[in-house]
């Protein structure tokens, strides 16, 4: 019952040729949230910036407020030290803001390929930034590192949440299984 095309006289067909596969384009999504994630670590930055220029200041105005005019040469004495230390922990508390601003800033661009695991060391320095910010913008800091800090606080929130919205999880899926086949 066979010939010379096959099987009942039906011809084998060739397999069809693969198709182009379509250009794999990120959500507008992504680029916005790793914007927003390296303007909170731009405000993060500044914050400990400000913190180092000014915070000496604020300490010493801190302390003065309470003390009258004629105490104010007790006061350079007697708590010299005290603002020494506090100087100390509002410049310890600024570095290691800027540490994690910078970790975040390096790491928000590899984010832009929505790699899993960079998006999450992003989200975690930017809330680690968030939680040292929080802690001393809440305690004696200059007056506009405050505003910076929670300017800083708020959008590392916004930043956080972009990063891992499903837009942004169906890309980075899509790419897996494209860099798969």
């Amino acid at each position: 019952m066979s010939n010379d095309y096959g099987s009942y006289g039906y011809t084998t067909p060739l397999p069809a040729p693969r198709a182009a596969a379509a250009p794999l384009t990120p959500p507008r999504l992504l680029p916005l949230a790793v914007g927003a994630a390296l303007a909170a670590a731009a405000l993060y930055l500044i914050t400990a910036v400000l913190a180092f220029v000014s915070g000496r200041a604020a300490v010493e105005s801190a302390i003065r407020v309470g003390v009258g005019a004629d105490l104010q040469d007790l006061v350079n004495t007697v708590a010299g030290p005290a603002i020494d230390a506090a100087y100390g922990t509002i410049k310890t508390r600024a570095m290691i803001i800027a540490f994690f601003a910078v970790v975040a800033v390096v790491l928000a661009l590899v984010a832009l390929r929505a790699s899993l695991v960079a998006r999450i060391v992003v989200a975690v320095s930017l809330l680690l930034a968030l939680a040292v910010t929080a802690r001393a913008v809440t305690d004696i800091f200059p007056g506009a590192a405050k505003g910076t800090g929670w300017a800083a606080v708020a959008l590392s929130l916004v930043a956080v949440v972009m990063l891992f919205l499903p837009a942004v999880n169906r890309y980075a899926t899509a790419r897996r299984a494209r860099a798969a086949a």
